[in-house]
């Protein structure tokens, strides 16, 4: 079963502290590292970590961010043929700051600057051919039925796929 996922892609620059520094205030990092966010790509490369095959449809500026995130999820298995890069556009990302003692985290991020993918964008046959679905609505789909969330949906045979998506048919 393939999982076909839709959604924004960023890299976290994640920075561990011993505790949030209080305003104009130094804090020596603790450990600090970067990884691929955003809840649709993070939820494929765990699929596909534990051997689910996984497709995704993203952006991404043709940047170093873009690169690295575009390595990662070809290393962990996921398909990024229906993903598209731009010399034009920017990578989003986003500073993690993650208090070590509560696990509390605050982010500043910057989603990035590109066209967001619209119905026209996506092909059909990805869907039709996946087992199931993750999206993660705040996309701005063509019209805005959906709710800001991000699930998971099992797809249907037949076109019928659109009942899980309304989006995609307005």
């Amino acid at each position: 079963m393939t999982i076909f996922g839709i959604g924004t892609v960023v890299v976290d620059h994640v920075v561990e502290l011993p505790r949030f520094p209080a305003a104009d205030t130094k804090v020596a990092v603790t450990n600090d590292w970067k990884q691929v966010g955003g809840p649709v790509p993070v939820a494929l490369s765990t699929a596909g970590f534990y051997g689910s095959a996984t497709s995704f449809l993203g952006r991404w500026g043709n940047d170093e961010h873009g690169r690295f995130i575009a390595g990662t999820l070809r290393v962990r298995g996921v398909d990024t043929s229906e993903c598209a890069a731009n010399d034009e556009w920017s990578t989003g990302f986003a500073h993690v700051w993650v208090d070590s003692i509560t696990g509390s985290r605050t982010i500043a991020y910057s989603r990035g600057q590109f066209p967001i993918p619209g119905a026209d964008d996506i092909d059909e046959n990805c869907i039709l051919t996946a087992g199931r679905l993750q999206l993660r609505s705040k996309l701005r789909p063509p019209c805005r039925r959906t709710e800001a969330r991000s699930f998971w949906t099992p797809v249907r045979s037949n076109r019928e796929w659109t009942s899980c998506c309304p989006w995609l048919t307005c």
